[in-house]
């Protein structure tokens, strides 16, 4: 005998209240389940208010939110269908009907024999309510959201009946506009756990890139690339961590672009699925000295954390300075801290980590300069010599910091050191040559610290600098917005979701970037003219990544990059063109307020890696590449 039974999920003009703790028990409710875990959905996407597409991007997101909650259970989409009525005929169909029934947002019709599902449709009552699609343009318009309205039918079609629990996806009634339903509550995951037995293998990771016992010139970005998956969880590259033993964490995902310290780096990717289980594949690199533009050097000579502030006869030979003691250079050095402001923790300590007054064999000064700024130190001689800085976190505050040193007169990035737990105190030496830009930056804990730098002789030679690419900034547009042709492009271009045309000299190759596609067609001025039409189309390639420019000739040539915030967003981010052999930085740029469209422009030989990195909003963005 076939049962019918009928869910509906109803409006409430007050959000339900929520709990002030756990419940002790779980609220959620069954009526059947199918005999077998997985169920084919198919879609009947036409409705009233938001594109097809849309329309079936949602509810594939809230199938996705069931198939990844920890069981055996899976959704999988069966594609679009024509349907308009619901019926027993052992499909089961999500479709729009253009009426109203009464308070109900939308209603479950499922279909049993036994204790065994054997159909289950869904009607969204389009009449009724306006529905919306991702997470902005509902508010105060007294509509709903899709994913979740979703969500909640969804639990229904693989046999939940309504919980108790207000936090619950499947509490019977929905807020307008709350986003909450579309995210699992625990009494949710506990109801299709119990119907469909958890079961957990542990996760696959796969490094592609790069090969183990490869060998990196050091500034040279390294492309990390991998992928995780899961039987239960699907997918889980973007939960992807890397970690390096000498540089720490190197980002996340499935594709991460970073230079690394010199030295032989253990690189573990790791991942961990939805019940626990972590797995993890492993690749050493090693990563050599190499000099950079604009004749600095500066080679990591290591660390020393015994010493402590007994720095006499083991430091500054050549010369030191120390926060509010004294200074003494020689002619060929100067070192200048610029911004940072000076504290005294102790003027006058026995404490072992506080450096001995310079003036003194007994006395010792514990002070520091602190803050995120600047110290040029230049050794103006054609000698190498070895440059040290004594931290310490004197006051144990737990801090945490980044010190880079760059190249005084390129901007370019010589080393990078991560510094933590160093409240016994930390020498960090450098064999130097030329002007740098000594460059703290707080990690973690009260302000970036350093307490001296000392200069000691160094039997290192000087190298030569290498030959690169080169990228001169030429300035912003903001007038020309979507309009292109005519204006940009005259040797090449590339649009996202649209079309490349290049020439044979240049490769264009984006690493690690999605696409998105705002308006496939639209009539916005700030979206781009597509190639071959007058139609426009607002897309992007979006996230932090990089992008290859190469050019095999030696020409000049303009690069424009085209950037809209189309979705105003509030994006803000930055934008790196470096040596594509050397990983020496050619330019940055910061923008934001961009939402109107702005094209940037710079002249280029070579090749080049144009890095995008987020600032602020959901992701950074272009959508186009021009050559002229």
């Amino acid at each position: 005998m076939i049962r019918t039974r009928r869910f509906v999920l109803t409006l409430v003009l007050l959000a339900a209240a929520v709990c002030a703790s756990r419940l002790a028990v779980f609220a959620y409710t069954t009526f059947s389940a199918w005999a077998s875990p997985s169920v084919v959905v198919y879609v009947n996407p036409q409705n009233l208010d938001v594109s097809s597409d849309a329309a079936e991007t949602a509810l594939q997101a809230a199938m996705d939110a069931w198939t990844h909650a920890g069981s055996a259970f899976r959704y999988t989409y069966g594609g679009r269908v024509a349907d308009t009525t619901m019926t027993l005929d052992g499909r089961s169909v999500a479709i729009f009907r253009n009426a109203s029934s009464g308070s109900a947002i939308a209603t479950t019709y499922s279909w049993t024999s036994g204790s065994t599902l054997v159909d289950a449709d869904i009607v969204f009552w389009d009449g009724g309510f306006t529905f919306f699609t991702g997470t902005s343009g509902c508010a105060g318009s007294g509509g709903v959201y899709l994913e979740d309205v979703a969500t909640h039918e969804l639990g229904h079609v693989l046999g939940l009946g309504h919980s108790t629990d207000p936090n619950a996806t499947m509490y019977p009634s929905y807020s307008l506009c709350s986003q909450g339903p579309r995210t699992l509550a625990d009494d949710d995951i506990a109801g299709v756990r119990g119907l469909y037995a958890p079961v957990n293998t542990p996760p696959t990771v796969t490094i592609t890139s790069p090969v183990s016992g490869a060998s990196f010139v050091y500034g040279t970005a390294i492309a990390f690339v991998g992928s995780a998956s899961d039987a239960e969880d699907g997918t889980l590259t973007d939960r992807m961590t890397w970690v390096s033993n000498i540089d720490g964490n190197l980002g996340s995902g499935g594709f991460v672009s970073r230079a690394l310290s010199v030295g032989t780096h253990d690189i573990a990717a790791s991942v961990t699925d939805n019940l626990g289980s972590t797995s993890s594949r492993r690749v050493t690199v090693t990563v050599t000295p190499v000099t950079v533009p604009g004749g600095a050097t500066a080679t990591f000579a290591g660390t020393d954390t015994a010493t402590r502030g007994n720095w006499k006869g083991a430091y500054g030979a050549q010369g030191y300075t120390i926060a509010n003691d004294s200074a003494v250079l020689p002619a060929f050095a100067a070192v200048t801290p610029g911004g940072g402001a000076t504290y005294t923790w102790a003027g006058s300590t026995s404490d072992a980590r506080a450096l001995l007054k310079s003036s003194s064999t007994s006395d010792r000064i514990a002070s520091t300069w602190y803050g995120n700024f600047d110290t040029q130190v230049t050794v103006a001689d054609t000698v190498t010599h070895k440059v040290s800085l004594y931290l310490v976190d004197y006051d144990r505050a737990g801090r945490a910091e980044t010190i880079d040193l760059l190249d005084a007169a390129s901007g370019a990035l010589l080393d990078r050191r991560a510094v933590s737990n160093f409240s016994n105190g930390v020498y960090l030496s450098w064999d130097v040559r030329g002007s740098i830009v000594v460059r703290l930056r707080l990690d973690a804990g009260a302000n970036a610290v350093y307490s001296a730098v000392f200069v000691d002789a160094t039997a290192a030679p000087p190298p030569p600098p290498p030959a690169g690419a080169s990228a001169s900034f030429l300035g912003a547009d903001l007038t020309t917005q979507g309009n292109w042709q005519g204006a940009y492009g005259g040797q090449g271009y590339t649009i996202a979701n649209d079309s490349t045309s290049l020439p044979a000299f240049a490769t264009v190759t984006a690493v690690g970037g999605a696409t998105y596609t705002w308006a496939a067609s639209t009539f916005d001025v700030r979206a781009l003219l597509k190639s071959a039409s007058t139609d426009r189309i607002a897309s992007t390639w979006y996230t932090d990544f990089d992008t290859g420019i190469v050019f095999t000739d030696t020409a000049v040539h303009k690069v424009s990059l085209y950037l809209v915030d189309y979705d105003r967003d509030g994006r803000a981010q930055t934008i790196d063109l470096l040596d594509a052999a050397t990983g020496a930085l050619l330019d940055r740029r910061a923008v934001s307020n961009f939402s109107n469209g702005v094209y940037l422009s710079w002249n280029v030989t070579g090749a080049i890696v144009v890095r995008l990195r987020v600032d602020a909003g959901s992701n950074a963005v272009y959508s186009g590449l021009f050559l002229d």
